[in-house]
Protein backbone atom coordinates (compact mmCIF):
# COMPACT_ATOMS: atom_id res chain seq x y z
CA UNK A 1 0.00 0.00 0.00
CA UNK A 2 1.10 3.16 -1.11
CA UNK A 3 1.41 6.31 1.62
CA UNK A 4 1.84 9.99 1.02
CA UNK A 5 2.85 12.14 4.04
CA UNK A 6 0.81 15.55 4.34
CA UNK A 7 2.02 18.43 6.34
CA UNK A 8 -0.53 21.28 7.85
CA UNK A 9 -0.01 24.69 7.46
CA UNK A 10 0.18 24.83 11.28
CA UNK A 11 3.63 23.72 12.65
CA UNK A 12 4.73 20.24 13.76
CA UNK A 13 1.42 18.85 12.14
CA UNK A 14 1.99 15.63 9.90
CA UNK A 15 -0.61 12.72 8.60
CA UNK A 16 -0.36 10.04 6.64
CA UNK A 17 -2.96 9.37 3.79
CA UNK A 18 -3.45 6.27 1.54
CA UNK A 19 -3.18 7.05 -2.09
CA UNK A 20 -6.47 5.41 -2.71
CA UNK A 21 -8.36 6.95 -0.87
CA UNK A 22 -10.77 9.37 -1.17
CA UNK A 23 -10.87 13.32 0.50
CA UNK A 24 -14.21 15.49 0.59
CA UNK A 25 -12.59 18.89 1.62
CA UNK A 26 -9.81 20.26 2.41
CA UNK A 27 -9.99 23.18 4.65
CA UNK A 28 -7.06 25.31 4.91
CA UNK A 29 -6.53 26.94 8.50
CA UNK A 30 -7.84 30.74 8.34
CA UNK A 31 -5.34 33.15 8.81
CA UNK A 32 -6.39 33.86 12.21
CA UNK A 33 -5.87 29.84 13.68
CA UNK A 34 -2.52 30.41 11.70
CA UNK A 35 -1.73 33.44 13.78
CA UNK A 36 -2.67 31.43 17.11
CA UNK A 37 -1.06 28.96 15.89
CA UNK A 38 2.52 31.20 15.50
CA UNK A 39 1.70 32.47 19.51
CA UNK A 40 1.30 28.81 20.87
CA UNK A 41 5.14 28.24 20.86
CA UNK A 42 5.31 29.92 24.48
CA UNK A 43 7.85 32.66 22.93
CA UNK A 44 6.53 36.35 22.04
CA UNK A 45 6.65 36.98 18.87
CA UNK A 46 6.77 40.44 16.55
CA UNK A 47 4.45 41.34 14.33
CA UNK A 48 6.98 41.13 11.20
CA UNK A 49 7.85 37.48 12.68
CA UNK A 50 4.77 36.63 12.26
CA UNK A 51 4.43 37.78 8.41
CA UNK A 52 7.53 36.87 7.62
CA UNK A 53 6.30 32.75 8.95
CA UNK A 54 2.93 33.38 7.33
CA UNK A 55 4.07 35.18 4.21
CA UNK A 56 5.22 39.45 4.29
CA UNK A 57 1.93 40.02 2.08
CA UNK A 58 -0.11 39.37 5.26
CA UNK A 59 1.47 41.89 7.28
CA UNK A 60 -1.80 44.27 7.29
CA UNK A 61 -3.81 41.42 8.17
CA UNK A 62 -1.62 39.72 11.06
CA UNK A 63 -1.21 42.87 12.59
CA UNK A 64 -4.70 43.50 12.74
CA UNK A 65 -5.30 39.80 13.81
CA UNK A 66 -2.74 40.61 16.80
CA UNK A 67 -4.40 43.77 17.82
CA UNK A 68 -8.10 42.14 17.61
CA UNK A 69 -6.31 38.93 20.27
CA UNK A 70 -4.73 41.63 22.38
CA UNK A 71 -7.95 44.08 22.54
CA UNK A 72 -10.20 40.86 22.91
CA UNK A 73 -7.57 40.20 25.87
CA UNK A 74 -6.08 36.98 24.36
CA UNK A 75 -3.06 38.46 23.98
CA UNK A 76 -0.34 40.70 26.04
CA UNK A 77 1.76 43.21 24.54
CA UNK A 78 5.00 44.77 25.24
CA UNK A 79 7.67 46.34 23.60
CA UNK A 80 11.53 46.29 24.00
CA UNK A 81 13.57 49.06 21.93
CA UNK A 82 11.71 49.24 18.60
CA UNK A 83 9.97 45.77 18.77
CA UNK A 84 6.59 45.69 19.99
CA UNK A 85 6.28 42.23 21.27
CA UNK A 86 2.86 40.38 21.23
CA UNK A 87 2.51 36.85 23.39
CA UNK A 88 -0.01 34.58 25.60
CA UNK A 89 -0.38 36.32 28.85
CA UNK A 90 1.39 33.83 30.81
CA UNK A 91 4.41 33.90 28.37
CA UNK A 92 4.69 37.92 28.85
CA UNK A 93 4.76 37.50 32.75
CA UNK A 94 7.21 33.93 32.75
CA UNK A 95 9.05 34.22 29.52
CA UNK A 96 12.66 34.75 29.44
CA UNK A 97 12.64 36.29 26.09
CA UNK A 98 13.17 38.27 24.80
CA UNK A 99 17.05 37.87 24.69
CA UNK A 100 19.39 41.02 23.96
CA UNK A 101 20.29 39.49 20.82
CA UNK A 102 16.21 38.24 20.33
CA UNK A 103 16.20 41.86 20.39
CA UNK A 104 18.69 42.56 18.18
CA UNK A 105 17.96 40.23 15.61
CA UNK A 106 14.32 41.16 15.52
CA UNK A 107 15.04 44.88 15.25
CA UNK A 108 17.52 44.22 12.19
CA UNK A 109 14.67 42.12 10.56
CA UNK A 110 11.90 44.02 11.51
CA UNK A 111 14.36 47.03 9.78
CA UNK A 112 15.22 44.35 6.46
CA UNK A 113 11.29 43.02 5.94
CA UNK A 114 9.68 46.67 6.20
CA UNK A 115 11.96 47.89 3.83
CA UNK A 116 11.13 44.78 1.67
CA UNK A 117 7.80 45.03 2.15
CA UNK A 118 7.35 48.86 0.89
CA UNK A 119 9.65 47.84 -2.29
CA UNK A 120 7.27 44.88 -2.96
CA UNK A 121 4.26 46.78 -2.42
CA UNK A 122 6.28 50.09 -4.63
CA UNK A 123 6.92 47.54 -7.82
CA UNK A 124 3.09 45.87 -7.39
CA UNK A 125 1.67 49.47 -7.63
CA UNK A 126 3.91 49.98 -10.45
CA UNK A 127 3.24 46.99 -12.18
CA UNK A 128 -0.50 47.81 -12.17
CA UNK A 129 0.01 51.12 -13.63
CA UNK A 130 1.99 49.69 -16.36
CA UNK A 131 -0.70 47.33 -17.24
CA UNK A 132 -3.35 49.70 -17.49
CA UNK A 133 -1.72 51.64 -20.75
Amino acid sequence: MNTVATTRILPDTTTSVDVGDEVEAIQLPSLDERVRGLLEKEKPITVWKAAAKLGVGYINQVSAVLDGLTTEGSLATFKVGFNKYYALPKVALTSKEPTLITIISDSLEGLFLGCRYEVMAKLEAMNKCSQIK
